[in-house]
């Protein structure tokens, strides 16, 4: 096998090719749920008003322990700090409670942003909502709530320090005044509006358009990831790479997989259910060996597991043998084929050789039988798991596997090539069932491995 065709990249491409609907419909759904995202989101629009912050200075201690905001004596840390106290839940309340429209605070501290612009008192308070109009009265509403917020809170912070300076003696009342003043004010002096939100503007984001192409590609980056851990997590082998790099032998047939209604039967397959392509595959195999062992051959189908296709291999390579004139015998080992299986192929031509399944010597016997009356045999093989079958068989006759895609067990075909070692006797070639005949190379196309000689067991 081709160094490439064993490289994860090829098995990530023989993947997809294999699960190229899995891929579809995991892009079609991230496409189709961007779509119905981007249908809800509507459009949105975000209006602007600004707060000065005219902070105390460090040194003055009139209103000390008032709430008022203080110059923290860093250019770039006073308005940020005023920005985080204002954007608070209390501030968000007082404006849900003006809108009056059934809208949260929680709802309003998510739609309002408060920025400080850089190396400026100034602050930015960026409303966004669904409507240019929605977008300019929460941003007028937020304003609203900051300048009656802070009144109250001010308010109330003095009136307590205004108390406690009035129960001090006379000589320790010196800010008592300035203190009553500024209540009477009834604001707190170091927060004003210096801009009302008089615009709005709808906001720069992706277009619906970009939103599905990136769904697109996100949908199938994730539906090709799924396809590849698919493979990985499937228990039967799925490709024919993997299938003949474990064998450690070229296939001698690439069969397509079988109509759905045949593989839920569950039968053997008759050589005249099988589609033109499934029956020329039997046929090139038949012609090799046809060419290289005219009399004498004997092959024995066996497979690693169950229902792998084995006696449909067998009977097709009956089939097309004697379609090429050759007298074939089939030997089952076990189980017969059922009555139509062995009518059909009895009126082919094919000997059918059964009583096989006592031992070696009746095997033996059976074959021997066979070839008195065939050119070439063909025995129904077993499974690994018939390990004295199997080595009987490797004894009389050539081994070709069949190796079934989406079925054959990934385990018992890993297992497979150290049995037959063990045995001495490595198969020579394998079938391949279940492959894409829309991926598969013309038979007369390809290079076909060589049948050993007749000068071999």
């Amino acid at each position: 096998m081709d160094a490439g065709e064993s490289s994860p990249i090829a098995a990530f491409r023989r993947s997809i090719a294999r699960r190229w609907l899995v891929v579809a419909l995991v892009a079609a759904v991230a496409v189709a749920a961007a779509a119905i995202a981007a249908s809800a989101r509507g459009s949105q629009y975000t209006s602007t008003g600004e707060l000065l912050i005219v902070p105390l200075a460090q040194y003055d201690q009139t209103y000390f322990g008032s709430g008022m905001f203080r110059d923290s004596g860093d250019a770039t840390l006073t308005a940020p700090t005023a920005a985080e106290v204002l954007h608070s839940y209390g501030i968000a309340r007082a404006a849900a409670t003006r809108l009056a429209d059934g809208t949260s605070a929680d709802e309003v501290l998510a739609e309002v942003r408060v920025i400080a612009v850089a190396n400026t008192d100034v602050l930015q308070v960026v409303a966004s909502a669904r409507s240019g109009a929605g977008a300019i009265r929460l941003a007028s509403a937020f304003l609203d709530a900051v300048i009656r917020t802070r009144a109250r809170e001010v308010s109330a912070d003095l009136a307590r320090q205004i108390a406690v300076l009035r129960t001090r003696p006379a000589g320790a009342r010196s800010n008592l005044d300035a203190l009553r003043v500024a209540l009477r004010a009834g604001r707190d002096p170091t927060v004003e509006v210096a801009q009302q939100p008089l615009r709005a503007k709808a906001t720069s984001s992706l277009s619906t358009a970009a939103i599905i192409a990136l769904a697109l590609v996100g949908g199938v980056f994730l539906g090709l990831l799924g396809a590849f851990a698919l493979d990985l997590l499937s228990s039967a082998v799925l490709d024919e790479a993997d299938a003949t790099r474990a064998l450690g032998v070229a296939p001698w047939g690439r069969v397509p997989r079988l109509e759905r209604s045949l593989r839920q039967r569950g039968d053997p397959v008759a050589p005249s259910q099988l589609s033109r392509r499934a029956g020329s595959e039997y046929e090139e195999i038949a012609a090799q060996i046809a060419r290289r062992e005219p009399a004498g051959a004997v092959y024995a189908v066996v497979s690693p597991s169950e229902a792998d296709g084995r006696t449909t291999t067998a009977a097709a390579l009956c089939a097309a043998l004697a379609k090429r004139g050759l007298r074939c015998a089939l030997v089952s080992v076990g189980t017969a084929p059922g009555a139509q299986l062995s009518a059909e192929l009895a009126n082919r031509g094919v000997a059918l050789v059964s009583g096989a399944a006592d031992g070696a010597d009746s095997l033996s016997k059976a074959v021997q039988d066979a070839q008195e009356a065939a050119d070439v045999v063909v025995i129904d093989g077993v499974s690994l798991r018939r390990a004295g079958d199997l080595a009987a068989l490797a004894s009389l006759a050539r081994l070709l596997v069949v190796v079934r895609l989406g079925h054959t067990p990934k385990d018992l075909l890993a297992q497979t090539r150290t049995v037959f070692a063990e045995l001495g006797a490595p198969p020579v070639g394998a079938v391949v069932l279940g492959t894409s005949a829309s991926r598969q190379t013309p038979p007369g196309a390809r290079k076909r491995a060589a049948v050993p000689d007749s000068g071999q067991r």
